[in-house]
């Protein structure tokens, strides 16, 4: 292609085929004396937005800086200088976005790389403290304007809506990574506010346990409200599973026979059998049986899930009892998991055997049980008088005048 000049230090050529209209494309080079040789740069294409004027304007402008010894002095100082300029301004816009970030966007964020690497269940349990503490308060607070007492305020509310010293330890340690994350991912150059509360210390283990009275109402008024929550209630009492192993429960895992449950992928991973009863073998062979691979509790129609938490009739039940009337303590409160406190704690009494207790339940430590062992005291006692009682064994001061 031939190269035609355009006025003094400006030449372009013509591109063979691509038209602008009727005019055949053109690219535009200027060329100049610089340091006492002579440079050519190539500016661009007509169709990119190099106009005559334009590329005037840029030779004009750089012949006038080189004689006054500024920057740009040529069109590849300008060309760096212009990316500088975007690169400063990107950054500048990022910076800007970076402190408008707020909570729930960092949520956002947040909550798509920890369902790649975090269990369900702690993805539902998240998901459930974002919901109900995090997003109610400080959702549309930019990261920047998070303080302490903002922390504290969810803490507070945590406590007073009842729940446990765990649970709200749980809701802060949600908070506290999602700002690991930010700061990890440079959204958020300050301190993580969390590490600055102190979390909640005491004994958090629920003590309340039901009377035999007390679980005979509970279970007549389930009876008369929900026969599935009423089944699933006599499970916990009388087998000791929790709310969620009884939700994972099917067909294949209820051996009648032996008269044996078989609890597959626990909360602590071991797979366990437990043993039935009179009451829950009844209770499974009044149930309409399904196939091997069937729930034992199927959700509501038209739902496909599998059942994630007991349905609100059991409070309302509890509420009608009075049995949380005055109780201020959420470890007092009965709740569905008092079902499975009120088995073992009825066989520590029976028993005396915390460590018979601790297999039932599937505790991975005994430590885990040793909250039952104060009801073991009455069996122990009786167990010293009957020794007592029985022994051979010459008391010392009658030893002493047999000799």
């Amino acid at each position: 292609m031939k190269w035609e000049t355009l006025t003094q230090g400006i030449r372009f050529r013509k591109h063979p085929t691509r038209r602008r209209g009727v005019k055949f494309d053109r690219y535009f080079s200027i060329y100049y004396q610089f340091e006492g040789k002579r440079k050519e740069e190539g500016i661009g294409w007509e169709s990119e937005g190099w106009t005559e004027e334009r590329v005037k304007i840029l030779y004009n402008e750089l012949k006038l800086n080189r004689k006054l010894g500024r920057s740009p002095m040529t069109f590849e100082e300008y060309v760096n200088m212009e990316k500088e300029q975007q690169k400063a301004k990107r950054d500048e816009e990022i910076k800007r976005k970076i402190e408008r970030l707020t909570i729930s966007e960092l949520y956002d964020e947040y909550i798509k790389i920890a369902e790649l690497n975090k269990s369900k269940s702690t993805i539902r349990r998240e998901k459930y403290h974002f919901r109900d503490y995090i997003q109610p308060y400080i959702g549309n607070k930019a990261l920047k304007d998070v303080t302490v007492m903002d922390i504290e305020e969810i803490k507070k509310r945590a406590l007073d809506k009842g729940l446990a010293y765990e649970s709200v330890n749980l809701i802060l340690a949600t908070i506290r990574q999602m700002f690991n994350f930010a700061i990890k991912n440079f959204i958020y150059p300050g301190k993580n506010p969390v590490s600055l509360v102190n979390k909640l210390k005491g004994d958090n283990r629920r003590m309340r346990f039901l009377t035999e009275e007390e679980a005979e109402k509970l279970l007549s008024l389930l009876k008369l409200k929900s026969e599935k929550v009423y089944r699933m209630a006599m499970i916990s009492l009388y087998a000791g599973l929790r709310a969620g192993e009884i939700f994972n429960l099917k067909w294949s895992d209820i051996d009648l026979e032996n008269e044996l449950i078989y609890i597959r992928d626990p909360k602590n991973k071991k797979n366990r059998v437990a043993f039935m009863g009179p009451e829950i073998k009844k209770l499974f062979l009044e149930m309409e049986k399904g196939k091997p691979d069937e729930p034992l509790f199927k959700p509501k129609q038209g739902k496909k899930d599998k059942i994630k938490w007991v349905s609100k009739t059991f409070s309302r039940a509890v509420e009608e009892l009075g049995l949380n009337n005055g109780i201020d303590d959420p470890r007092q409160k009965v709740v569905f998991h008092t079902l499975r406190h009120t088995f073992a704690s009825w066989l520590v009494k029976k028993t005396g055997n915390i460590y018979l207790v601790k297999e039932l339940l599937g505790h991975k430590t005994l430590t885990m049980t040793e909250r039952y062992s104060h009801l073991s005291a009455d069996t122990l006692r009786q167990a010293v008088h009957m020794l007592s009682k029985e022994s051979n064994i010459v008391p010392l001061d009658k030893a002493r005048r047999v000799k």
